[in-house]
This record gives structure tokens, sequence and C-alpha cells, in this order.
């Protein structure tokens, strides 16, 4: 499951996630709204297979918008470092649709879909997306642990005090049997 940051996640930024184990997985999106852009206006494709770059990579935009005839997606290559800097130019309003443009991996394997993005209220943005090739081989990511709830009282103790408590029995326990 794609990390995707509350910025992009509330102007409807998501992923359609393809149930391959052997596939290009988005790991994370990241948006810079308007003060932080710089006045770009775009999404930042970056590509990563077993841990480096991955260059000359097709990747395809779309954006289902276009005239009749016109083409509705641009097929490009990753650059040396694995990027791609696609400048978008729909604006849209979050409150009313999802962003216009979307993007896929093009090389024939098994993809996810990061889609939504475009310039909400005709704002500059840059998305920021990072995708990886897995193999199936890679464990499944693991959760954040959940902190337990703050009640103000001492009626819970973490794992790691537990195991201290658990030991500190054992020991316990151990002396006590010698006797």
């Amino acid at each position: 499951m794609a990390d995707i940051d509350e910025k992009a996640r509330s102007i409807g930024v998501s992923v359609h996630n393809n149930s391959s184990a052997k596939k290009w997985r988005c790991r994370s999106i990241t948006a810079q709204d308007e003060d932080e852009s710089g006045g770009k206006h775009a999404i930042m494709l970056y590509l990563v297979r077993d841990g480096l770059p991955a260059s000359n990579v097709k990747v395809q935009f779309w954006w289902p918008k276009g005239e009749p005839g016109e083409p509705n997606h641009s097929d490009v290559y990753t650059g040396a470092a694995g990027e791609y800097e696609y400048i978008i130019w729909d604006g849209f309003d979050p409150a009313k649709e999802e962003g216009a443009y979307y993007l896929l991996v093009a090389d024939g394997k098994p993809t996810d879909v990061p889609r939504g993005f475009g310039l909400p209220l005709n704002r500059h943005w840059v998305f920021n997306v990072v995708m990886e090739w897995v193999d199936g081989t890679q464990p499944a990511p693991v959760p954040a642990p959940v902190p337990p709830p703050d009640t103000g009282t001492s009626n819970y103790v973490t794992i790691e005090q537990a195991i201290v408590i658990a030991e500190g029995v054992a020991g316990y326990l151990k002396e006590l049997v010698k006797k």
C-alpha cells in the first residue's frame, strides 16, 4: 500500500493497487502546494529497482480530457537517475472532481496506477511519486505500531516493559527453584 501524504490525499490523490506480487509498486506520494513548489507544476516520478534508479523505463502519463482525434497520453522514458518530470496544466476543483492526470509504468509488467493529479483550484503544485519494482520476495511492509491509549493511569505496559517484567519473573523463579 502506498504511503500518500495528507496533503495529496486531501485533494483526492490515490493509487489503484495491482494485486500482482511482481509489479511496479507505488511506494509513496508527497505533494508540495503553491507555497512549496517554487512555481513549478509537475508530477516528479522516480523509479527504483533493486534499490537503484531505474533508467530508460517507459512510462505513460494519461489525461482523460482530450479533443477527439488528439492523443490523451504521453509515452516517455525515465532518465539516468530513474526520474521524469511531467509538466501538468489541468486545473480542477477537488470538492467536485478528481484530478485528471494518472500514470503507469508501461514496460509490459504489472503496475500500480497513481491517479488524481492536477492543479487544485488552478494553483501550482508538485507531486513526488516513487515507484519501485517488487519481485514478490520482499517481505510485506510492517505496519507502524499503535501506541497504547493515554489514559492518564499506568493500567498498561508496553511490550518492552512486559519483556523486562517477564525476564525478571523468570530470573526470580530460577532463583526460587535453586533454594
